[in-house]
């Protein structure tokens, strides 16, 4: 999907899924400043109103939501996080550019130098003041923790010099400012109150400087917000209260939806039918930026071998699974960015398009004619991957694969850690640069430590080169070519979001999909405004 280049403004809510899988939120683009005024085509906007989105409270143990980037657990907290701390900066959109948030610029001075400029007369909840000095406390108290889910380019952070009030720069061990740059958008440079961070009491009360200030956490039922005045794109955030209502994705998010316990939430597209039947209840869809994939064990057999790994992909009839899991609304997928964005390469899907012939010559070729059995790990109760899986399951069957399937409650432990099955089908939930991660030896994700010098360096590439830039546009075309040469990773499908509403009491006609943080997908909520009456 191409999206504007326009300055995104305030935070955004609810949406995709995580790999804790409980199906994260998420977030978008700022609307018109005059989008709380009256108009002829519909009820006037009540900025005081309350919006109640359904979504699932459980992507974290043993606290279910974090509220404090420091003990921050899975980098799908950034969802809950961004409520209430926003980012400096905000991701880079299909374009590669990196757009201001807390901070109203960045530069990097050199390759191992990033200087970052802060919005003037930043105020956190508790009144205090959002200065330079504030930021490096906050992210050397980040840096200072033991956290295996950081991004691991926040190792490379060797100290922080503020130059102003307003400005400080960020000095790194060695080269990899471009590298270090998505960090600018996620948990690792958050930016916490430092009265509340010296009192040891951001887990039960988190004070930032984002859109929303916490007010009431009922663990698994609801977590309350309400909109801080002093935000620094305050005009932008047209409701008054935010309330997260937990509902598990499927029948029950449906059910919250029919008996209007929410008045917003994303469902799957197989309960599309279940509200069907209701004047006020709407339906819209919008693609999103994760995919749905299979992590392969490149070091071990069956899939060390090149021609295994490349009829897995021919033995995939995408189109079949588009319409199996999301209604044919999904895009297949085969690299890392999707058709119609600046990245995509056409060549790359065609050596990937559905020949099972091929693949059983391909099998043959090496050494398992007969075929030969695997299996994959699913999250459990993500019905995605669960109606992928059971489809794949058959389709390589037609090629002599036996696939098993098995599910986890606790993914991280059984699939990257004790290493329960030859293969995982998770959601990816990164996106932009973030996508080259998972090939990373150092990242927690990447299956059996993966670890290719040559693909090393054209990530560095990748990761070296300006956002938006010919350089990176070519840098992309080569990483994402030698992955599918070696058929590292077996891309399925870009799936769509499909958001239900009350379109009595909300507008949320015009929500989109945005990628915001580095690893998450949010629904944005700028987009969505309570009615008067």
């Amino acid at each position: 999907m191409k999206r504007s280049r326009k300055r995104r403004s305030a935070r955004r809510v609810v949406g995709a899924c995580t790999l804790a899988m409980a199906m994260a939120v998420t977030s978008l683009g700022a609307p018109s400043a005059n989008a709380t005024r009256s108009s002829a085509k519909g009820p006037a906007i009540d900025p005081n109103g309350t919006l109640r989105f359904g979504v699932e409270l459980n992507n974290r143990s043993p606290q279910l939501v974090a509220f404090d980037p420091a003990t921050s657990t899975s980098t799908t907290d950034v969802w809950n996080l961004a409520f209430f701390y926003d980012t400096l900066l905000y991701p880079p959109l299909k374009t590669g550019a990196y757009e201001p948030g807390l901070a109203q610029s960045y530069k990097v001075v050199d390759d191992q130098t990033i200087e970052v400029v802060l919005r003037p007369n930043l105020t956190f909840h508790d009144g205090e003041k959002l200065d330079a000095e504030a930021a490096k406390a906050s992210i050397l108290r980040n840096f200072g923790t033991v956290n295996s889910s950081w991004n691991p380019a926040f190792k490379n952070l060797d100290s922080i010099e503020v130059i102003s009030p307003t400005v400080f720069r960020i000095h790194l061990t060695e080269p990899g400012a471009y590298a270090f740059l998505p960090l600018l958008s996620g948990r690792e440079t958050m930016v916490v109150a430092p009265a509340a961070a010296a009192a040891s009491t951001l887990e039960q009360h988190p004070v930032g400087a984002g859109p929303f200030e916490f007010k009431q956490y009922d663990r698994e039922q609801l977590l309350s917000l309400t909109k801080f005045k002093k935000y620094w794109n305050a005009k932008k955030v047209r409701i008054g209260q935010l309330d997260l209502v937990s509902s598990v994705s499927g029948a029950p998010r449906v059910a919250a939806l029919l008996s209007d316990n929410v008045d917003v939430g994303e469902i799957d597209v197989s309960d599309v039918g279940g509200v069907d039947g209701r004047d006020d209840l709407k339906v819209k869809t919008a693609p999103v930026d994760q995919f749905l994939y299979t992590q392969l064990c490149k070091s071990e057999p069956p899939f060390d071998k090149l021609k295994v790994r490349q009829a897995f992909s021919h033995a995939i009839n995408r189109d079949e699974l588009n319409q199996a899991v999301y209604g044919g609304l999904g895009t297949p997928a085969y690299m890392a960015w999707a058709e119609e964005t600046p990245f995509y390469v056409p060549s790359i899907a065609k050596q990937q398009k559905y020949n099972p012939k091929l693949a059983r010559k391909l099998l043959a070729e090496a050494g398992y004619k007969d075929g030969f059995s695997f299996s994959t790990m699913l999250v459990a109760n993500y019905p995605p991957t669960e109606t992928l899986a059971t489809v794949l399951e058959q389709q390589l069957a037609k090629v002599g694969i036996t696939l098993t399937i098995e599910q986890s409650t606790n993914y991280a432990q059984d699939v990257w850690v004790d290493r329960k099955t030859d293969t995982a089908t998770p959601p990816w939930v990164r996106s932009g640069v973030e996508n080259t991660v998972m090939f990373d030896p150092g990242f927690q994700a990447n299956l059996c430590t993966y670890n290719d010098p040559k693909l090393n360096a054209l990530r560095t590439k990748v990761l070296s080169a300006v956002p938006g830039s010919p350089a990176q546009h070519d840098a992309w075309t080569a990483w994402m070519k030698y992955v599918a040469d070696n058929m590292l990773v077996i891309y399925h499908l870009y799936p769509a979001a499909v958001l239900a509403f009350h379109s009595d009491r909300v507008d949320a006609s015009k929500f989109g999909s945005l990628y915001s943080g580095p690893t998450a997908q949010f629904l944005d909520w700028t987009t969505m405004t309570v009615k008067k009456g």
